[in-house]
Formats: C-alpha cells, structure tokens, sequence
C-alpha cells in the first residue's frame, strides 16, 4: 500500500541537508510530498512535480540507499542532462521500410 504524506519545512531542510547537490531543489520548494510506493522506493513531489526517488537495494553487506534525479528532473533542467554520446543518421542511410507479402 502507497504511503502518502507532506513534509514539514523543518523535515525538508533536513532532508535538503542530506542529499548534496539536489538540496537546493528542496530548499527552494513551496512543498514537498512523500509516496512511499513500498519499502524499497520512495518517490518527492517537489511543487506537484516527481523530480527525485530514493531507492533502497539490497546488497549482501547490507542495503544502500540512493537518492536519484528523475527524467523529468532533466526535462525540467536540460542544462544537469547528462553527457551522453550522440548518434545522427542521415536519412539517405536507412533503407525504407519494405511491407511483407
């Protein structure tokens, strides 16, 4: 079942010092609401956005727990989008699609 609930400015400050470089993302939010989807993943509303998910794996010396950018945090924020290589195909290089008999 889906735990659902609104930090409080005092647990958003915490949370804000806790995970680095997202921090400001927290700090600057009118609101931030949790869903807890199961015990390994949570995901943070930030301003009615899913911008960041906590993830909990489970490891044979114990569980870490990550705090990760989601893809809309990247399509609201191009500029933190990681340095993928690029492939371009020119047209001319793919052969037209042939319909099967």
């Amino acid at each position: 079942m889906v735990k659902r609930y609104f930090l409080s400015n005092k647990d958003i400050k915490e949370l804000s010092n806790a995970v680095g470089e997202l921090g400001s993302l927290f700090r600057n939010a009118k609101k931030v609401e949790v869903y807890e989807l199961n015990e390994a993943v949570t995901v943070y509303i930030i301003d009615d956005k899913p911008l960041v998910a906590k993830l909990m794996i489970k490891m044979d010396t114990g569980t870490k727990e990550y705090i990760i950018p989601l893809l809309t945090y990247f399509y609201i924020n191009p500029a933190y989008m990681p340095n993928y290589p690029v492939i371009t195909v020119d047209d001319g290089a793919v052969p037209p699609h042939r319909q099967r008999s």
